[in-house]
Protein backbone atom coordinates (compact mmCIF):
# COMPACT_ATOMS: atom_id res chain seq x y z
CA UNK A 1 0.00 0.00 0.00
CA UNK A 2 1.53 3.38 -0.81
CA UNK A 3 0.16 7.17 -0.40
CA UNK A 4 2.39 9.76 -2.42
CA UNK A 5 1.52 13.13 -3.68
CA UNK A 6 2.43 13.80 -7.71
CA UNK A 7 3.03 16.02 -10.06
CA UNK A 8 2.10 15.93 -13.87
CA UNK A 9 4.60 18.08 -16.41
CA UNK A 10 3.37 18.41 -20.09
CA UNK A 11 5.56 16.80 -22.33
CA UNK A 12 3.95 17.33 -25.93
CA UNK A 13 0.38 18.21 -27.31
CA UNK A 14 -2.26 20.29 -26.59
CA UNK A 15 -4.65 20.21 -24.13
CA UNK A 16 -7.23 18.04 -26.33
CA UNK A 17 -4.68 15.27 -26.45
CA UNK A 18 -1.40 15.70 -24.53
CA UNK A 19 1.62 13.37 -23.16
CA UNK A 20 2.34 13.91 -19.25
CA UNK A 21 5.35 12.90 -17.06
CA UNK A 22 4.30 12.29 -13.59
CA UNK A 23 6.73 12.29 -10.69
CA UNK A 24 5.57 11.04 -6.97
CA UNK A 25 7.26 10.32 -3.69
CA UNK A 26 5.72 9.33 -0.32
CA UNK A 27 5.61 6.43 2.11
CA UNK A 28 4.35 2.76 1.76
CA UNK A 29 3.91 -0.21 3.66
CA UNK A 30 5.00 -3.62 2.90
CA UNK A 31 2.81 -6.32 4.56
CA UNK A 32 5.59 -9.90 4.48
CA UNK A 33 8.99 -8.49 5.05
CA UNK A 34 12.24 -10.51 5.82
CA UNK A 35 11.61 -12.34 9.15
CA UNK A 36 14.99 -14.37 10.33
CA UNK A 37 12.84 -17.58 11.37
CA UNK A 38 9.31 -17.24 9.37
CA UNK A 39 10.30 -15.35 5.81
CA UNK A 40 14.08 -15.97 5.97
CA UNK A 41 13.99 -15.73 2.21
CA UNK A 42 12.77 -12.60 1.64
CA UNK A 43 15.97 -10.40 0.47
CA UNK A 44 13.61 -7.35 -0.80
CA UNK A 45 12.40 -5.71 2.17
CA UNK A 46 13.55 -6.08 5.74
CA UNK A 47 10.77 -3.26 7.01
CA UNK A 48 7.13 -2.54 7.15
CA UNK A 49 7.53 1.35 6.29
CA UNK A 50 9.74 2.01 3.51
CA UNK A 51 10.04 5.76 1.18
CA UNK A 52 8.33 5.00 -1.94
CA UNK A 53 9.31 6.77 -5.68
CA UNK A 54 6.78 6.59 -8.44
CA UNK A 55 7.69 7.36 -12.23
CA UNK A 56 4.85 6.99 -14.76
CA UNK A 57 3.95 8.60 -18.54
CA UNK A 58 0.24 9.58 -19.32
CA UNK A 59 -1.77 10.04 -21.90
CA UNK A 60 -4.81 12.32 -21.71
CA UNK A 61 -7.79 12.39 -24.55
CA UNK A 62 -10.49 14.82 -24.82
CA UNK A 63 -13.76 12.53 -24.96
CA UNK A 64 -15.60 16.26 -24.34
CA UNK A 65 -15.03 19.64 -23.24
CA UNK A 66 -15.21 18.47 -19.85
CA UNK A 67 -14.37 14.88 -19.74
CA UNK A 68 -11.11 12.87 -20.56
CA UNK A 69 -9.86 9.44 -21.29
CA UNK A 70 -6.37 9.18 -19.56
CA UNK A 71 -4.09 5.47 -19.93
CA UNK A 72 -0.64 5.38 -18.21
CA UNK A 73 2.35 3.55 -17.70
CA UNK A 74 4.74 3.96 -14.93
CA UNK A 75 6.58 1.79 -12.03
CA UNK A 76 6.58 2.47 -8.14
CA UNK A 77 9.74 1.72 -6.13
CA UNK A 78 9.50 0.72 -2.43
CA UNK A 79 12.66 0.95 -0.44
CA UNK A 80 13.53 1.88 3.16
CA UNK A 81 17.28 3.67 1.80
CA UNK A 82 19.15 0.53 3.93
CA UNK A 83 17.88 1.90 7.85
CA UNK A 84 17.05 -2.11 7.86
CA UNK A 85 18.49 -4.84 6.24
CA UNK A 86 17.57 -6.46 3.86
CA UNK A 87 17.05 -3.96 1.54
CA UNK A 88 17.19 -4.81 -2.40
CA UNK A 89 13.98 -2.82 -2.66
CA UNK A 90 10.62 -4.07 -4.57
CA UNK A 91 9.72 -2.15 -8.27
CA UNK A 92 6.38 -2.57 -9.24
CA UNK A 93 5.59 -2.07 -12.70
CA UNK A 94 2.24 -0.98 -13.44
CA UNK A 95 -0.76 0.25 -16.38
CA UNK A 96 -3.68 2.24 -15.23
CA UNK A 97 -7.08 3.49 -17.34
CA UNK A 98 -8.83 6.57 -15.97
CA UNK A 99 -11.72 8.66 -17.00
CA UNK A 100 -11.70 12.45 -15.65
CA UNK A 101 -14.63 14.98 -15.52
CA UNK A 102 -14.71 18.50 -14.98
CA UNK A 103 -17.88 19.95 -13.41
CA UNK A 104 -18.59 23.79 -13.82
CA UNK A 105 -17.82 26.18 -16.10
CA UNK A 106 -14.39 26.38 -17.71
CA UNK A 107 -12.35 29.77 -16.43
CA UNK A 108 -9.25 31.05 -17.16
CA UNK A 109 -6.50 31.83 -14.94
CA UNK A 110 -4.28 34.65 -15.14
CA UNK A 111 -0.37 34.28 -13.89
CA UNK A 112 2.64 36.84 -13.64
CA UNK A 113 5.41 35.85 -15.37
CA UNK A 114 8.42 34.90 -13.99
CA UNK A 115 11.74 36.71 -15.48
CA UNK A 116 15.18 35.51 -14.89
CA UNK A 117 16.17 39.25 -14.48
CA UNK A 118 14.02 38.86 -11.55
CA UNK A 119 15.62 36.25 -9.80
CA UNK A 120 19.10 35.97 -8.56
CA UNK A 121 21.66 33.36 -7.69
CA UNK A 122 20.88 31.27 -4.48
CA UNK A 123 23.52 29.01 -2.24
CA UNK A 124 22.10 26.89 -0.10
CA UNK A 125 23.87 25.22 2.81
CA UNK A 126 21.99 22.10 4.09
CA UNK A 127 22.72 19.09 6.69
CA UNK A 128 20.94 15.55 7.11
CA UNK A 129 21.75 12.56 9.71
CA UNK A 130 20.27 9.17 9.91
CA UNK A 131 20.78 5.78 10.61
CA UNK A 132 21.59 2.27 8.39
CA UNK A 133 22.20 -1.64 8.55
CA UNK A 134 24.60 -3.58 5.93
CA UNK A 135 24.74 -7.61 5.51
CA UNK A 136 24.36 -9.46 7.17
CA UNK A 137 20.80 -8.48 8.25
CA UNK A 138 19.98 -8.50 12.36
CA UNK A 139 23.22 -6.24 12.32
CA UNK A 140 24.16 -3.42 14.55
CA UNK A 141 23.46 0.51 13.39
CA UNK A 142 25.48 2.71 11.98
CA UNK A 143 25.48 6.06 12.11
CA UNK A 144 25.56 8.08 8.70
CA UNK A 145 25.47 11.60 8.05
CA UNK A 146 25.85 14.31 4.77
CA UNK A 147 26.84 18.19 4.53
CA UNK A 148 26.04 19.57 1.33
CA UNK A 149 26.51 23.32 -0.31
CA UNK A 150 24.71 24.31 -3.17
CA UNK A 151 24.58 27.07 -5.88
CA UNK A 152 21.55 27.64 -8.11
CA UNK A 153 21.77 30.16 -11.13
CA UNK A 154 18.43 31.15 -12.76
CA UNK A 155 17.94 30.18 -16.13
CA UNK A 156 14.61 29.80 -18.03
CA UNK A 157 11.63 31.04 -16.40
CA UNK A 158 10.60 27.58 -13.96
CA UNK A 159 14.59 26.12 -14.61
CA UNK A 160 17.12 26.68 -12.25
CA UNK A 161 21.16 24.86 -13.35
CA UNK A 162 23.85 24.70 -10.40
CA UNK A 163 27.13 22.84 -8.87
CA UNK A 164 27.25 21.64 -5.27
CA UNK A 165 29.61 20.05 -3.10
CA UNK A 166 29.06 17.45 -1.00
CA UNK A 167 30.69 15.76 2.67
CA UNK A 168 29.01 11.84 3.34
CA UNK A 169 30.22 10.60 6.59
CA UNK A 170 28.86 6.57 6.42
CA UNK A 171 30.21 4.54 10.10
CA UNK A 172 29.59 0.89 8.28
CA UNK A 173 32.37 1.39 6.30
CA UNK A 174 34.82 0.74 8.51
CA UNK A 175 33.25 -2.69 9.18
CA UNK A 176 32.47 -3.17 5.44
CA UNK A 177 36.58 -2.30 4.85
CA UNK A 178 37.58 -4.96 7.60
CA UNK A 179 35.44 -7.25 6.38
CA UNK A 180 36.88 -6.76 2.87
CA UNK A 181 40.64 -6.39 3.61
CA UNK A 182 40.98 -7.47 7.04
CA UNK A 183 42.65 -4.08 7.77
CA UNK A 184 41.56 -1.70 9.99
CA UNK A 185 44.60 0.79 9.67
CA UNK A 186 42.58 3.12 7.04
CA UNK A 187 39.41 5.20 8.27
CA UNK A 188 37.28 5.36 4.92
CA UNK A 189 33.58 6.87 6.83
CA UNK A 190 34.14 10.28 5.40
CA UNK A 191 34.27 11.08 1.93
CA UNK A 192 33.38 13.77 -0.82
CA UNK A 193 31.66 14.71 -3.48
CA UNK A 194 30.73 16.42 -6.43
CA UNK A 195 27.26 16.79 -8.30
CA UNK A 196 25.36 19.16 -10.98
CA UNK A 197 21.99 20.36 -10.11
CA UNK A 198 18.48 20.91 -12.13
CA UNK A 199 15.55 22.75 -10.09
CA UNK A 200 12.38 22.90 -11.66
CA UNK A 201 10.28 25.35 -9.62
CA UNK A 202 6.22 25.10 -9.11
CA UNK A 203 5.28 27.84 -7.73
CA UNK A 204 7.05 28.36 -4.24
CA UNK A 205 8.12 24.49 -4.73
CA UNK A 206 11.16 23.61 -5.55
CA UNK A 207 12.50 20.00 -7.31
CA UNK A 208 15.68 18.95 -7.52
CA UNK A 209 17.16 16.47 -9.52
CA UNK A 210 21.03 15.89 -8.72
CA UNK A 211 23.91 13.62 -10.11
CA UNK A 212 27.28 13.44 -9.38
Amino acid sequence: VALYPYLDFPLYGEQEQRLWFRYGMGIGYVEKIFEARTNYKNVAIGSHLNGVIHFGLQYRGAVSSQSQLEVGLGITHFSNGSVTMPNLGINMPGVNVGWRHYWGETQSISTKKDTVARRQTRVSLYAAVGTKQVYPALGPRYTTGTLCTQVLFPSKSKSDFGLGLDLFYDQSLTTRYLQETADSSETVNMRPGIHGAWQLRVNRIGIQFNLG
